[in-house]
């Protein structure tokens, strides 16, 4: 009797572990090219990513600056990013498609802007490098 107890107990963490991946597997937004995730986010709402907040203010034509500085006419996404916890990181930022944006160890590629309706971006995040696994997540990968 004693000896059903350990290998009962290990099928129910092999149970409890299968059904937490699968959670997991369904919440996962669809990955970009290149890793990451490609996320559409309609005007006047935003969206978290890990540690990393965007919101889209405005998804339009008008002025903005290039890379290089000049000012430029045409379709462009106004942006607001800022990292979960630090204010201070906060961003506004007039983008254009194809431009990427550095923040806080993400890289956020805008991959579209529509601005029809009430207008929305898509970008494409990549985060840091991932956190180490918990110590439940060890113990289950040994069993």
């Amino acid at each position: 009797m004693t000896r059903r107890a350990p290998v009962l107990a290990r099928a129910l963490l092999l149970g409890a572990a299968l059904i937490l991946s699968c959670l997991e597997a369904r919440a996962a937004p669809p990955a970009a090219p290149g890793g990451g995730f490609s996320i559409s986010i309609e005007q006047g709402t935003q969206m978290d990513f890990g540690g990393l907040s965007i919101g889209l203010i405005d998804a339009s034509r008008g002025y903005y600056l290039d890379g290089g500085g000049r000012r430029r006419y045409g379709l462009r996404a106004s942006l607001a990013l800022t990292l979960l916890g630090q204010p201070k990181s906060y961003r506004q930022v007039d983008a254009v498609k194809g431009q990427v944006i550095l923040i806080g160890g993400y890289r956020v590629l805008v991959q579209d802007i529509l601005p029809k309706g009430d207008g929305s971006v898509v970008v494409a995040v990549r985060g840091p490098a991932p956190k180490p696994k918990s110590w439940l997540s060890r113990l289950l990968e040994r069993l």
